[in-house]
């Protein structure tokens, strides 16, 4: 007697829909990205996009062991959106050596260096620079959704959380950093000149996808494996038109990063590649 048969003719109805309703959802599920052709789609009532709680709940439950994770001389392979949290994450620990090497060159020939985190959820970044820079005294910033906000206030003091672009932007940074935020912003044009007016140092603008080919494109993407219970839409954006926007704000490339993310996406016009740029305004 086969599975199929079992759930057809031995339960009753009720469970049958129970079970084709979590049979689709699981389906769902398991494509994580979707190509938008109409392109930008925002969230509706019940799918909040970034302001979901569920994400808020699933950071915090993880919190304790990333920074216990940080202590010590072991390797920062920490993968902190990972369901099974290490610190032996190669991928994850390329990316974070190259923030190691920005934040050095940031605070080169200083012993303080104030940053500000756009998108830094609890202060991932905040407790990694930290970690990194031991000599340094760090004034770090995040700039986030009130839920993700009011949440690191609660788990890490010493750092400051803006709820507010007005709050965020009342100062300038020696360095201003975006790692796979800037792209799920609507307008990332308005975004990136905003961010670039915020140092007076360096940006870095990182995990952020790229196509080379075809023009920015939209796409859907459901985090569930993350254990974020939402969708949300993002770009994957033409890196020329990404650079010339950096022209037209005097930004001078320093360095280009390789990002190890790779999403393959149905249907896209082509596929993206993850990477990290930082810039410093051009000498005047």
């Amino acid at each position: 007697m086969t599975a199929k048969y079992c759930i057809k003719y031995c339960l009753p109805p009720l469970f049958i829909e129970l079970f084709k309703a979590l049979s689709a959802k699981a389906t769902t599920k398991r494509n994580e990205w979707a190509y938008l052709p109409d392109g930008w789609q925002d969230s509706d009532v019940d799918c909040q996009g970034w302001y979901a709680e569920s994400i808020v709940k699933t950071q915090l439950d993880k919190w304790s062991q990333f920074v216990t994770l940080t202590e010590g001389n072991g390797p920062l392979g920490i993968a902190h959106e990972s369901s099974l949290l290490n610190n032996q994450n190669s991928e994850a620990h390329t990316t974070i050596m190259s923030f190691a090497y920005v934040a050095a060159l940031a605070a080169h020939k200083t012993d303080s260096l104030s940053i500000l985190d756009w998108g830094g959820g609890l202060g991932h970044y905040g407790v990694l620079v930290r970690a990194l820079l031991p000599g340094v005294t760090v004034d770090y910033h995040c700039k986030d959704l009130p839920l993700l906000c009011l949440a690191g206030r609660n788990c890490q003091s010493g750092f400051t959380f803006h709820e507010s672009e007005d709050s965020c932007f009342s100062r300038d940074y020696d360095l201003v950093i975006a790692s796979s935020s800037m792209h799920y912003s609507k307008d990332w044009r308005a975004v990136f000149t905003s961010l670039s007016a915020a140092t007076s140092g360096y940006l870095y603008i990182t995990r952020i996808p790229m196509v080379v080919k075809k023009p920015s494109f939209v796409v859907l993407q459901r985090p569930y494996m993350h254990g974020y219970e939402t969708e949300y839409s993002g770009w994957f954006i033409n890196q020329s038109d990404f650079l010339n926007h950096s022209i037209s704000l005097k930004l001078e490339l320093v360095r280009e990063f390789l990002v190890p993310e790779s999403p393959d996406v149905e249907n896209a016009p082509e596929r993206c590649n993850y990477k990290g740029f930082l810039f410093r305004h051009t000498p005047i």
